[in-house]
């Protein structure tokens, strides 16, 4: 039998890290949005651009970056990298191999397609958020000197997520190995995975609940990238995997939609703007009073605005 779970999970306190808005020194293009306009998939910026995933082998060109090169404290070249359990792990031609806190110091160098020159960050933390290993990337630059991860404390951390990319213009997440992604904890992706579903999705072996978790997040309701709504705005989420064991926690709270795989199954109040009744040609109905997520043979998410 499917078991069918719920968790009060809020934008503001789902972990230790989520209390602070977004803030961008500039709109930069694919990352769903600037200040106020929307939750962004990914708030990973370097060199006033979006970077969030990163391609091997080395030297491979991957959304228009390519990651040169990895060197650690000690001088050692690595020659490629895995992610296991969260951790980075860093193989040497010499078979050497390095994890976890050893990757504390390395140099990571950049180049965008089109763009003269190396851009350097420096990995230079490690820590446990919700029981994973977390990274905290600084970038040194002209123009700019701190974490990668924007956030307004400067201290950005980032989950690396293995085996997807994600297409930012519609929101679509696809298998693709060898491809790491730079979840920061404030981006919509990162909150994805802090609340379970890119684990899930492993397990699984489908990456599709965790693009509807992002799309949920996001208030994607026409399922093409688009937001519709903002940082910081509290949201109830069911889902039929028992991935969270916790209740609602608030009866009072006004349904918001039922999430299908391919597209919402019903509609109610939205986020911060009425849904659309409609999806281009795909019409989408008002729920009725009592819909619960065992009223949809085929729901995934619920959602509740408290």
């Amino acid at each position: 039998m499917t078991l069918r779970s719920s968790l009060l999970l809020t934008l503001l306190t789902a972990c230790a890290y989520e209390d602070e808005s977004v803030e961008f020194r500039t709109t930069a293009p694919g990352t769903g949005g600037g200040i106020g306009t929307g939750i962004v998939f990914n708030t990973n910026i370097v060199d006033e651009e979006a970077l969030s995933e990163l391609l091997q082998p080395l030297a491979t060109v991957h959304q228009s970056v390519m990651l040169k090169g990895v060197t650690l404290a000690g001088g050692q070249v690595v020659d490629h990298f895995t992610v296991v359990d969260g951790d980075v792990v860093a193989h040497t031609p010499s078979a050497g191999v390095f994890a976890g806190p050893q990757l504390v110091d390395s140099t990571w160098r950049l180049a965008r397609t089109g763009v003269v020159g190396t851009t350097y960050i420096h990995l230079v933390e490690r820590v446990l958020i919700d029981g994973w290993p977390h990274y905290r990337f600084n970038e040194t630059g002209d123009t700019y000197a701190g974490s990668t991860c924007v956030t307004s404390s400067g201290l950005g951390y980032a989950r690396l997520l293995p085996g997807f990319t994600l297409d930012e213009a519609t929101g679509q997440v696809e298998a693709l190995a060898d491809n790491t992604y730079v979840a920061c904890t404030h981006g919509a992706t990162g909150k994805a995975a802090t609340w379970g579903y890119y684990d899930l999705a492993l397990d699984l072996g489908d990456f599709e609940p965790f693009e509807v978790a992002i799309r949920a997040i996001r208030a994607d309701y026409c399922y093409d990238g688009v937001p519709h709504t903002q940082t910081g705005t509290p949201l109830l989420i069911e889902d039929v995997w028992g991935v969270n064991a916790e209740g609602l926690g608030d009866p009072e709270a006004k349904l918001e939609a039922v999430w299908g795989e391919t597209g919402l199954l019903c509609r109610g109040q939205g986020r911060v703007t009425a849904i659309p009744k409609a999806c281009g040609k795909r019409s989408i109905p008002v729920c009725a009073p009592g819909t619960t997520i065992d009223s949809y043979a085929n729901a995934t998410f619920v959602t509740r605005l408290p």
